[in-house]
Parts: C-alpha cells; structure tokens; sequence
C-alpha cells in the first residue's frame, strides 16, 4: 500500500533534500516541477528549489504522473539545458 511505502522510506531515508540542497550547484541543474503534483507536493519541490538557488526550472501544469504528456516538451527542453552545459564545460576545457 501507499502508507506501507511511505513508512518504508521514512524508517530509511534520513536525510532531508532540503539539507542537502546548499551543496548543489544551481548552474548545473534543470528542475522539472509540476504544479499539481499529488506526490511531491508544489510547495514543497518550490522550497526545494529555492534551498538549491533558483536553478533554472521547467513549470508543468499538471500532476506527478499526467506530467508524461509533457515528455516532447521535456526532452526538448533537457537537450538544450545539456547542450549549453557541455558547450560550457568543453570551451573551459580548451581555454586550459
């Protein structure tokens, strides 16, 4: 059941995101969050995202699993986030 997974992963996991989150770098993460997320809720992934500094994020205006529809989008959206990234990283490399 849902209850039996949620006590499952409390007894295991014990460490907060939100702690975690000051060690990220912003500059290197795409954030999808979905605004009617039953799952994780908005509140929730935004107060993670801003304990992450603001990375860059894609705003989906459905829930966790209707977000699939969006998956065009998404790719998309991931390929030019990664594509400046590696652009980034090799052009530093060079400038070595």
């Amino acid at each position: 059941s849902r209850e039996a997974l949620r006590e499952a992963f409390d007894a295991e996991i014990t460490t907060d995101p939100l702690e975690m989150a000051r060690y990220i770098d912003p500059q290197r993460v795409l954030m999808v969050l979905a605004r009617t997320d039953e799952i994780v809720p908005f509140e929730a992934q935004e107060a993670l995202r801003k304990s992450m500094g603001a990375p860059e994020t894609l705003y989906l205006p459905t829930g966790h699993r209707p977000s699939v529809v969006y998956f065009p989008t998404l790719r998309a959206r991931a390929y030019e986030f990664f594509a400046r990234q590696f652009a980034q990283a090799s052009a530093a490399f060079a400038a070595r």
